[in-house]
């Protein structure tokens, strides 16, 4: 049951994704918030669900965006995969540990699929890393750190 609830969340981060990214943009720079979704599935979840999770997103999206078939799926296991290993490690009310998982995985999420889409053009896509990744990279952790908060609130007041 966690599983289907899981997939499902995933298809409503791509949807989210897919219609309010671009609205959410600054200057040509949106959130991620598939990403936030993996990473709170590695983190809560742990490696392997977490690594199949971001496969499947990847996978949607390459769908969608088939110039750079596979890319995202590759990347988006590895991330889901690395940030699993702090499953069980990190203590959830800790914002900073949170904003710095989140930070990490976005930076390596968008350094990766900025050098495996470039096409060998490894200057172009440093250019492309630094103009959108980082700042992208940036945006999400921010947003992660404020849904973070509101959920942790919202606890917190249930209690």
């Amino acid at each position: 049951m966690k599983l289907l609830r899981d997939v499902l969340l995933v298809i409503l981060a791509l949807l989210v994704d897919s219609t309010f990214g671009p609205k959410l943009s600054v200057l040509g720079i949106k959130p991620d918030f598939t990403l936030i979704v993996l990473v709170y599935l590695g983190v809560f979840r742990g490696q392997t669900e977490a690594t199949l999770l971001g496969f499947f997103a990847g996978f949607i999206q390459d769908v969608y965006w088939v110039s750079h078939f596979g890319v995202s799926a590759l990347t988006r296991s590895v991330v889901s995969f690395a940030v699993g290993y702090c499953y069980g490690k990190v203590v959830t009310e800790n914002f900073l540990a949170q904003a710095s998982i989140m930070f990490a995985a976005a930076f390596l999420n968008n350094l990766l699929y900025s050098l495996l889409s470039s096409g060998g053009d490894i200057s172009g896509s440093f250019l492309l890393f630094f103009r959108y990744g980082l700042p992208g990279a940036l945006y999400t952790m921010a947003l992660w750190v404020a849904l973070l908060w509101i959920v942790l609130s919202l606890r917190k007041r249930r209690e």
